[in-house]
């Protein structure tokens, strides 16, 4: 009787979880920050959403994990699940003069939302700005 109970106490558990992960609307919990560094050095951007399923980076409007981002040294770390709900993800950064002013944002789906932009900034180095905000702009009034 008291096995029947708990078995049955777990599967209306794993329904709650079940049900409250599709029934959440997609948000995110912790957006990437701006990142001011010195060059040489390693930072990492982190974002974590609910109701979503899968959650990527993007770097300068172009996949992380595309061969360019690659090579620049963006390298995504594996997603992991926190308390059955929350999804993180992070990427991991190697501070060099030609990622400096770079443009991060995160991308979540299936519901297909945007985090805000974050900037990764070399400190001693002057380039050319990437503005992420005219960058976002001119995407959203395409």
């Amino acid at each position: 009787m008291l096995l029947q109970l708990c078995r049955s106490f777990l599967c209306v558990s794993l329904y709650l979880v079940i049900l409250s992960s599709i029934c959440t609307e997609a948000e995110f919990i912790t957006q990437p920050v701006s990142l001011n560094t010195s060059l040489n050095s390693t930072v990492t951007f982190t974002c974590e959403a609910i109701g979503v399923s899968f959650i990527f980076f993007i770097v300068n409007e172009a996949p992380a994990s595309q061969d360019t981002n690659a090579n620049r040294r963006f390298e995504e770390i594996a997603q992991e699940t926190i308390n059955g709900t929350i999804r993180r993800r992070q990427l991991s950064v190697h501070a060099r003069e030609i990622n400096n002013n770079t443009c991060v944002y995160c991308f979540a789906s299936p519901d297909n939302i945007r985090s805000g932009n974050a900037t990764l900034t070399i400190q001693g180095i002057v380039m050319y700005q990437f503005n992420c905000v005219i960058s976002h702009f001119f995407r959203s009034i395409r």
